[in-house]
């Protein structure tokens, strides 16, 4: 009552020294202020202050202070400036929000963000808005196709699975198996041992198990062994000529004596070899083929550092007088194993093939075959007037026919590479009969036969091949030289 008593009293006084129009105007501002007021000053009515237009160009303050000197009992819809995040909040009943302004620029996350929050990452690039309690991926440039500027997955989310993610690639069987691949540098393959194996593996499933140094394959229920990786290094003494196929080397050892020593052999790495001995020497005097050099072929895990010594035999010597064989051929050794020497073939006189890896052919009209040695080579062949064709180490000599010298027996095919050792010999012809020719060795280095006025061929030298029998006609002719052995190591070295 005090207030208004004196603002009337104002009033009348001012009445006394201007205008009336420009003290009603007065008057109203200030009886409207007044009734806004309650009796202790605070502001009665909130529309009085709120509801309000405001036509000012200039700017309204809002309190400000730090995220620590927030109010500690604030009121729903409550405003202030956060000087801490930079950025408008209000107190929702719940917690305090921000609303809107710019982010905060730093290398590392704000500390006690509010919900809505923003911040983007000066190391990254990355804006990150704040959501309940971490800080979200809002946006990036490019897509996860654009591999020179996809984000990293620590960067992506802390919270949330993969599905949550937008513009992520679509994830099937053919997106990633059905493609073509321009690649030029490689395709890694899971590698690990026999206990690293998955535990539940799917059909399909291919590794490297470097227990076994074989690229496996899970398949029907286990693990199948799909090619073995594992290389060997060798050093070697004979100077061998070496030959490269694809990731095979051959040594091929033709000398008397030679050697090799693995320096490296990866878990189950094997070597091949072949040996072949000596072929054996024809016979004198329609005399029987040669037998071919026996041959021995295998797989051995060699220890490493071990030297392991050999000997190659030389082919025998064909016969000079229709009294006696051709000599067998002499024996190759290696890794504790013998391959037997070719069996001579039979003369005039004796008329029985010697045995040997491969049997000689026999001679005179019917003399029989020698026997071949088990594993290593087979019979010659029984003469039928004209001598018999020595045995072979891949098989026996072909019957003959009456009065034809006959042929040597086939050699061993070595890797099927076509590539043959230890034919037999041919046999040889005699001018009382009506075939007069040179009687073919067996494939494989075996010599053909002579005629009546020729000598037996020699065998192949290194490949064990059986000599050719001597014809029979003006003279009695020598049968021929039985071929020498020879030893081929193959092992994978790249």
């Amino acid at each position: 009552m005090l207030l208004v008593i004196q603002v009337r009293l104002h009033l009348q006084h001012l009445n006394l020294l201007t205008d009336k129009g420009e003290i009603m105007t007065l008057a109203v501002n200030l009886a409207n202020l007044v009734d806004g007021l309650s009796a202790d000053g605070t502001i009665a009515d909130p529309k009085s202050v709120s509801d309000k237009a405001n036509t000012s160009t200039g700017y309204f303050d809002l309190p400000s202070g730090t995220t620590a000197q927030r109010p500690a009992s604030p009121n729903t819809g409550m405003v202030r400036y956060n000087s801490s995040l930079g950025l408008i909040e209000t107190w929702n009943g719940t917690t305090w929000t921000g609303l809107g302004g710019s982010a905060t620029i730093s290398g590392t996350a704000p500390a006690s963000p509010t919900d809505g929050a923003l911040w983007f990452n000066s190391t990254t690039g990355y804006l990150y808005v704040y959501n309940t309690s971490s800080w979200v991926l809002s946006g990036f440039s490019g897509s996860y196709t654009d591999l020179t500027n996809k984000p990293s997955l620590s960067a992506v989310a802390t919270s949330g699975s993969y599905a949550d993610l937008f513009n992520k690639p679509a994830i099937t069987p053919t997106a990633v198996s059905d493609q073509a691949n321009t690649s030029t540098g490689y395709f890694g393959v899971p590698t690990g041992t026999t206990a690293q194996r998955p535990a539940s593996p799917t059909t399909g499933a291919t590794r490297i198990n470097t227990t076994t140094n074989y690229i496996e394959m899970y398949y029907g229920g286990s693990w199948v062994n799909v090619i073995y990786i594992g290389l060997v290094t060798l050093s070697y003494t004979g100077t061998p000529t070496v030959t490269s196929v694809g990731n095979y080397n051959t040594l091929t050892f033709t000398g008397t004596t030679g050697s090799i020593t693995a320096t490296n052999v990866p878990s189950g790495a094997l070597i091949e070899y072949l040996l072949v001995a000596g072929g054996g020497g024809g016979g004198n005097t329609m005399g029987g083929g040669g037998g071919g050099g026996g041959v021995l072929y295998g797989t051995i895990n060699p220890t490493v550092n071990t030297q392991y010594s050999f000997t190659i035999g030389p082919g025998g010597a064909g016969a000079t007088s229709r009294a006696a064989n051709g000599l067998n051929g002499t024996a190759t050794t290696a890794f504790g194993l013998t391959a037997v020497g070719g069996g001579g073939g039979a003369s005039w006189t004796p008329v029985t093939g010697s045995a040997g890896g491969s049997g000689g052919g026999g001679s005179s009209g019917s003399g029989a075959g020698g026997a071949g040695t088990s594993g290593q080579g087979f019979a010659g062949a029984t003469a039928t007037g004209s001598g018999g064709g020595g045995g072979g180490a891949g098989g026996i000599a072909p019957a003959g026919t009456a009065g034809v010298a006959g042929s040597g027996g086939p050699g061993f095919n070595w890797q099927s590479f076509g590539t043959f050792y230890g034919g037999g010999g041919g046999a040889g012809s005699g001018s009382g009969y009506s075939s007069n020719i040179n009687a073919p060795g067996g494939t494989g280095g075996g010599g053909s036969g002579g005629t009546h006025s020729t000598a037996g061929n020699p065998g192949t030298p290194n490949t064990g091949g059986g000599g050719g029998g001597g014809g029979y006609g003006a003279a009695d002719y020598n049968g021929g030289l039985g071929g020498s052995g020879v030893i081929l190591i193959r092992y994978r070295f790249q």
